[in-house]
């Protein structure tokens, strides 16, 4: 009788998820079922700790949040955390053709790369210059390629940055 009321309790729970985007300069994030009651997300890719912020969620299972310090982030990764819902999220960049005119690049960028361990990223091929770094599974936008490098796009610069193409691999 105990282990057929633990089945019909189980079996009673709701299955909820969370998805992550982006909307204009806001993270989106969209619950289902709707009625998501008052969940938090916590940045665990940020350079500075924030407290996890409280997400207002409408009747349509919407929260919009903004974190200015994500827009220079190759990806941002989230913890949200509450009714129901304990989960780690990535926010992916923009893609290609939205960054292009996002940030007026002159050069159009040519699809996306993921890194495969931590990347170091270059201000150019000399290596000489260090402006950032890559997470494993990390996924930048691409303007080029060659034998040695990946040219890709940092939010900072209208320019290509580098990494070197043996730490990341083309997926579009």
């Amino acid at each position: 009788m105990i282990l057929l009321a633990g089945l019909l309790i189980a079996g009673c729970a709701t299955h909820r998820s969370a998805n992550l985007s982006w909307e204009g300069e806001r993270v989106r994030v969209q619950f289902s079922p709707p009625d998501a009651g008052s969940p938090v997300l916590k940045c665990l890719s940020c350079n500075r700790d924030f407290a996890p912020l409280p997400l207002q969620v409408n009747d349509q299972g919407l929260a919009y949040i903004k974190i200015d310090e994500i827009r220079t982030a190759f990806t941002s990764h989230f913890r949200i955390i509450g009714s129901g819902i304990d989960t780690a999220l990535t926010l992916q960049p923009l893609p290609p053709k939205e960054v292009t005119e996002r940030y007026k690049l002159k050069d159009s960028l040519i699809g996306r790369a993921m890194a495969l361990r931590y990347a170091v990223v270059y201000k150019d091929t000399t290596m000489t210059e260090q402006v950032g770094s890559l997470e494993r599974q990390d996924e930048m936008n691409l303007f080029g390629e060659d034998e040695l490098f990946y040219y890709i796009h940092h939010p900072l610069y209208t320019m290509p940055v580098v990494i070197l193409r043996s730490q990341a691999v083309r997926i579009q």
